[in-house]
C-alpha cells in the first residue's frame, strides 16, 4: 500500500510525463532502475516503497520537495 509521499509522487510523476518533461525509460535509466521494477511499483503490485532517489529525481526536475513529502505548498518550483 503506497504512504501519502508515494501518491504524491505518481501524482507529480505523471503531469511531468504527460508534459513531455520525461520519460519512463528516461527515468528508469537515470537511476538505474529497471522499467518492469518500477512499473511494479507504481501500479501497486509489489510492497516495495520508493527510494529516496526517485523522489530526489522528481526534485531535480522541479517537483517541490516539501509538497512531495509533506503535501504542503504548491506542486511545482519555478
Amino acid at each position: 500500500m503506497m504512504v501519502p509521499a508515494e501518491k504524491r509522487f505518481v501524482e507529480a510523476f505523471e503531469l511531468l510525463r504527460s508534459s513531455g518533461k520525461l520519460t519512463v525509460v528516461g527515468f528508469c535509466a537515470d537511476l538505474g532502475i529497471s522499467q518492469g521494477t518500477f512499473g511494479s511499483w507504481k501500479s501497486g503490485t509489489t510492497n516495495r516503497h520508493a527510494k529516496v532517489e526517485w523522489f530526489t529525481a522528481l526534485a531535480a526536475r522541479g517537483v517541490s520537495a516539501e509538497w512531495l513529502l509533506l503535501g504542503t505548498g504548491p506542486m511545482l518550483v519555478d
